[in-house]
């Protein structure tokens, strides 16, 4: 009986712990499972959705946004149309799934997903990439280079300089402002355009209306012009000091010209409209001379008779009439009271000598007339005058510059009618005057 008894607690203690074993690998499992159904639920709360794009069966990669790859796609049949217009279709198959990603993945741009594709399709095609270019918007030409089409550019626009400077050899230089834009498009077996075809697109197309020299080019340019214009230099004046005058009178001695310059500049217009102008030379054709005048240094005499007597006029002359000839035929009187001394009009009168001005005025016979009163009861006259230098009561001193000779009054041609008075009656001047005038 005992055996049994203590066979039958060895089995109920073997019971126990088997279950107490069973009940802790339970509890280790259960927690297992918690943590991780909740490590997975926070991995999958981190995931960020993104596109993943497919062209034609070939992966390209992750974009933020489906819209890029149409409008992609979009724009490369633009592309394909524009040289196969429409009878060609452009068949090519893109999808697009949404996945979860860690965030962790280099997402394509606008610019490389439509490189991408563009690659893609190209392939599919066996045709290499080109670039369609355009003028302002309008359609240039397709070519495999952007310097192909530079090269053609530049030529055209030589060729446009030249057209012009042909018609108009004062053209310098255009100045194009149109705009070059260019995309990436694909050829699928096209030829492209060569360099004579784009040159002769660019120069025939007629989109450069606003030019008034006739062009044909594509593109729009201004004009520069080489100009020159011919101005006068304007007549200076110079001095020339002489001691043989006295101070205080200065007359022209000689006659100016006006000199010639001419003044190149680049004038720059925008159809037909001058917008800028640049000085680029500037010479002179002609030499200017300038108005030479004489100045008197010479410190004059007291203004006091001296009672000698000096010729009126200091520049060349000659006698009309001379004293006590017939002259009836010009102011009803027989007899001729003084010299008619022939000089041109305007030329400078002198006081023969020093004394006090008695008379400044204007008769119908005599014209403008002056008279000086001198020593010994000797007065002198100087009439037919244009224009007086001093006023009645001045004190002049001898060749003092009183006067311009003039075509006054009763007179046939501008002359200085000159008398000498001796108690106010008429004597001949010749036989006072001191011999040192000039004839001709």
């Amino acid at each position: 009986m005992n055996r049994n008894k203590e066979k039958a607690d060895k089995q109920k203690k073997r019971s126990g712990t088997l279950q107490l074993m069973l009940g802790f690998f339970g509890f280790v499992v259960f927690m297992f499972v918690c943590l991780f159904y909740g490590a997975d639920m926070r991995y999958k709360e981190s995931l960020v959705p993104a596109a993943a794009v497919s062209v034609n069966g070939t992966r390209l990669g992750y974009m933020h946004d489906f819209a890029a790859v149409e409008n992609a796609v979009d724009d490369l049949k633009d592309d394909y149309s524009l040289i196969y217009g429409e009878s060609k279709p452009f068949d090519i198959v893109y999808n697009c799934e949404i996945e979860l990603t860690d965030g962790k993945i280099d997402y394509l741009s606008d610019k490389e997903c439509r490189e991408a594709i563009a690659e893609i399709t190209g392939v599919a095609y066996k045709c290499p990439k080109a670039y369609s270019f355009f003028i302002d918007g309008k359609y240039a030409g397709t070519c495999d280079s952007r310097r192909l089409f530079d090269e053609a550019y530049s030529a055209a626009q030589r060729f446009e300089f030249n057209r012009l400077r042909e018609s108009d050899p004062t053209v310098s230089q255009i100045c194009v402002k149109s705009k070059i834009t260019s995309k990436q498009v694909i050829r699928a077996g096209q030829e492209t355009d060569d360099f004579v075809t784009l040159c002769e697109r660019i120069i025939d197309t007629p989109a450069n209306e606003s030019i008034k020299s006739g062009s044909g080019a594509m593109f729009r340019y201004n004009v520069k012009k080489l100009e020159t214009t011919n101005t006068m230099i304007p007549v200076g004046t110079s001095y020339i000091y002489s001691s043989d005058w006295y101070q205080g009178y200065s007359f022209k001695s000689a006659d100016g010209s006006l000199g010639i310059r001419s003044q190149t500049y680049e004038v720059e217009y925008d159809g037909g409209r001058e917008i800028s102008r640049s000085f680029i030379s500037s010479k002179i054709l002609s030499e200017m001379k300038p108005d030479v005048y004489t100045v008197g240094t010479k410190i004059p005499p007291r203004a006091v008779a001296t009672g000698s007597y000096k010729f009126p006029v200091r520049s060349k002359f000659h006698f009309s009439s001379l004293y006590g000839e017939q002259r009836a035929q010009f102011d009803g009187d027989s007899f001729h009271y003084g010299v008619d001394i022939v000089v041109d009009e305007g030329t400078p009168i002198f006081a023969s000598d020093g004394g006090r001005v008695s008379y400044v005025n204007t008769t119908p016979s005599y014209g403008t007339m002056i008279i000086i009163d001198h020593a010994n009861y000797i007065q002198t006259c100087y009439a037919h005058l244009s224009e007086t230098c001093v006023n009645v009561g001045d004190w002049v001193y001898q060749w003092q510059h009183i006067a311009y000779s003039g075509n006054t009054g009763v007179s046939t041609a501008p002359h200085l009618h000159f008398e000498m008075r001796f108690l106010y009656t008429p004597i001949d001047p010749l036989d006072y005057l001191e011999k040192s005038y000039v004839y001709y």
